[in-house]
């Protein structure tokens, strides 16, 4: 449920260009479709002086992309927004655009707007295959349905509807996240979503209030093999406590409720970016591929480019 601000995608790369923008749509989307959101600013803390350049490097990075309201604050100011935080912190790129919606309550609020304006719903029913035909597609799901275009939005098996028709081929990563949450009594602790240091892997462990009042800690980073595999596991709990104690030297131990596992749609093959737009081998097949994070900050943006790219095809 993480809005990002958009300062650590790559400058030029899908994942920049609509991490920025649909950020910015976020509260005109929240207050015309009826989902929580919450701007409560995102923090980038670093454990060492010696790490201050890197948060240097994301603020210039966030300028490239044209991310506002960005500061970078000293130890002082850090622990002044957040005390809290680890007496180990020693400063902090502070991204005031960040912020935080509830996932499923937004995807049921866009399901809604779209059946508002006339879309039909076919559940349980796995496309099975895809045949072109003059005018279009046939699109078997049980019984046959026929399309002039497809948008091809299927997460974690957008590879395998994008195969069906392309001889260029397409392969997702699944990678696990465990995620670890407290109770609402925990969620007073924090204000702000308070990240570290980006990696290659991801953006570490994090620390978030839910626009519940709740507060959770994750998530692990670890390539699977399974697209269904969503169980929790003593070592990615054990993971998550220790990088977070990090940052919250002592967070309340009895305070958790639960754990759960989200799966990335990480793109194996082509490049560290979003996938979207029309296939360049199958006229009238639009991608939605290997949309991972920031993804839910991205939707809005997606949703917006591409609807133009159908409009102007058909």
């Amino acid at each position: 449920g993480i809005v990002h601000a958009g300062y650590d995608a790559k400058p030029g790369t899908n994942k920049a260009k609509y991490n920025v923008r649909g950020n910015a749509l976020y509260p005109l989307w929240a207050r015309e479709l009826e989902f929580p959101f919450i701007q409560n600013g995102s923090l980038i803390v670093c454990h060492d002086e010696g790490d201050l350049p890197g948060l240097q490097a994301l603020y210039d990075r966030g300028v490239q992309n044209g991310v506002p309201d960005m500061e970078l604050l000293d130890e002082n100011a850090l622990h002044s927004l957040e005390p809290n935080l680890s007496p180990a912190c020693r400063g902090a790129l502070y991204a005031k655009t960040g912020g935080i919606t509830c996932p499923y309550e937004f995807c049921i609020a866009c399901g809604e707007n779209a059946r508002g304006n006339g879309a039909e719903f076919v559940f349980n029913a796995p496309v099975t295959q895809i045949r072109r035909e003059d005018d279009g597609f046939a699109i078997t799901a049980e019984k046959v349905y026929r399309a002039r275009t497809i948008l091809n939005a299927a997460g974690l098996y957008s590879d395998a509807i994008h195969n069906l028709l392309s001889r260029i081929p397409y392969r997702i990563q699944p990678r696990r996240g465990e995620y670890q949450l407290m109770d609402n009594a925990a969620g007073a602790f924090f204000t702000r979503t308070i990240f570290t240091l980006p990696t290659p892997m991801g953006k570490g462990v994090l620390i978030s209030p839910t626009v519940d009042g709740n507060l959770y800690l994750g998530p692990t980073s670890l390539d699977s093999t399974d697209k269904e595999d969503t169980s929790t596991t003593a070592e990615g709990r054990a993971f998550i406590l220790k990088k977070a104690a990090e940052s919250w030297d002592n967070f309340p131990k009895n305070r958790f409720i639960t754990g759960f596992t989200g799966l990335r749609a990480h793109l194996a093959e082509g490049g560290d970016d979003f996938i979207v737009g029309p296939a360049p081998d199958v006229p009238g097949l639009f991608d939605a591929v290997g949309i991972e994070s920031p993804g839910v900050t991205s939707a809005p943006a997606i949703a917006e480019d591409l609807s133009r790219q159908i409009a102007a095809y058909c």
